[in-house]
């Protein structure tokens, strides 16, 4: 008869073996929800980690359900005051749970931080950790973007993950594809922070690898041939916003940082021999000052655009009508000067985006711009050239706007 010691060691040997069986059969989803990752809320823009990076970070939980609410009390029969759906973060105080009932914290984009009681049923049971609501006095602080909006760079990576940490140990949710525009907050990190805007339209953070990142700038999609585009448009009509003779005067307002300030602007185009136009140019600022230019009707060499691409056809609205403008964007070849003094290297980056609406005129058998967007990114910075150490750098977006409000053939 087998004894006592035995038969103990023999059943701990069984119970041992079918929970070793059993933790290897763990359902890959929970293994998964193990790892370090970071999540994008799409209804706030906010970022969440599954792991706590500091002391004052609060607790937050995913809505489970499709529908359901935060009430006004710890019951089901209370009031709702809000209503919540799949994959929403709320954040939970864990130490007011009464009964199955927790109290809870959502940001509205419009009526910032509500409060109130959630069911924990309702909840995913996955814990995420993040800066509290009742931080955000609103969801979207102009100031504090625009302090976020420095440093413009361009993702030269076809497909770029966002990282959650500077030690590129936490992949998130989020990506940026070759042309996104990314506000990069220290130039000389091997990993710099970066900002940029997600899909909602939200102003997000993370990580991406500096060499993941040029100052030149690109766009989704584009187009590098430029004989395909003059095959559609002459050259003439993409640099001047005309190309046959005739009058276009405009107005227009130009942006620089918090400044700005409104001008007309009047250009006479007369045809000239050898396939060429002549400019004349005025503006009301300085109406002293006409400039006189011509300009090769369709020579694609005295374009500096890098690359370019087709948008969404628009319908424009004015008083008076209703403009069909096809759209283009177009990239121009950056251009970039360096100095070197006493081992500190200056340099300057700047290049455009141009976004141009061209209308049909079929009576006159014409294309013409109806309307202009010229954005301006200029960088400087100082680079030490021995250590590679980024010494100081700013960045400076001028945004200029045409509106065509005069025409006639000449």
């Amino acid at each position: 008869m087998m004894n006592l010691s035995c038969f103990i060691k023999s059943r701990l040997g069984c119970i041992m073996i079918i929970f070793l069986t059993a933790a290897s059969f763990l359902p890959a989803a929970e293994t998964q929800e193990r790892l370090r990752r970071t999540v994008t809320d799409s209804n706030t823009g906010m970022t969440f980690s599954n792991f706590r990076s500091g002391e004052n970070e609060s607790v937050f939980y995913q809505v489970l359900r499709p529908v359901d609410f935060l009430y006004r009390e710890p019951s089901g029969n209370a009031d709702p005051v809000y209503s919540l759906s799949r994959d929403i973060f709320v954040e939970v105080d864990e130490s007011s749970r009464t009964g199955s009932f927790v109290r809870a914290k959502v940001l509205d984009r419009l009526h910032g931080v509500i409060e109130g009681w959630v069911r924990m049923s309702a909840l995913r049971n996955i814990r995420y950790y993040g800066r509290s609501y009742s931080e955000h006095k609103e969801l979207s602080e102009r100031g504090s973007e625009m302090n976020r909006k420095i440093n413009p760079h361009w993702v030269i990576s076809e497909k770029q993950t966002v990282y959650g940490d500077s030690a590129m140990t936490v992949r998130s949710d989020m990506h940026l594809n070759k042309g996104d525009i990314v506000y990069v907050k220290d130039l000389s990190a091997t990993f710099p922070g970066i900002s940029f805007y997600g899909t909602g339209g939200h102003l997000l953070e993370g990580f991406v690898p500096a060499n993941s990142l040029s100052e030149l700038a690109v766009v989704p999609g584009g187009e590098t041939d430029m004989k395909k585009l003059i095959s559609h448009f002459s050259t003439a009509l993409l640099k001047n916003g005309i190309d046959k003779p005739g009058f276009m005067s405009y107005s227009g307002i130009r942006i620089s940082e918090l400044n700005h300030e409104e001008f007309t602007e009047d250009r006479i185009c007369r045809e000239l021999p050898n396939d060429s136009l002549f400019y004349g140019v005025s503006n009301s600022l300085y109406p002293l000052e006409r400039k006189r230019f011509s300009t090769p009707r369709n020579d694609p060499s005295v374009l500096n655009y890098a690359m370019y691409r087709f948008l969404p056809d628009e319908q424009i609205v004015t008083s008076n009508d209703t403009i069909s403008c096809r759209v283009i964007e177009l990239v121009t070849v950056p251009r970039s000067a360096k100095m070197t003094m006493d081992g500190i290297e200056h340099s300057t980056v700047s290049n455009s985006i141009t976004r141009l609406y061209i209308t049909r005129i079929e009576n006159h058998d014409m294309d013409i711009v109806f309307h202009k967007e010229i954005s301006d990114y200029t960088l400087k910075y100082a680079k030490d050239t021995k250590t590679g150490k980024m010494l100081s750098s700013e960045s400076t977006t001028e945004k200029l706007v045409k509106r065509l409000t005069a025409f006639r053939k000449h």
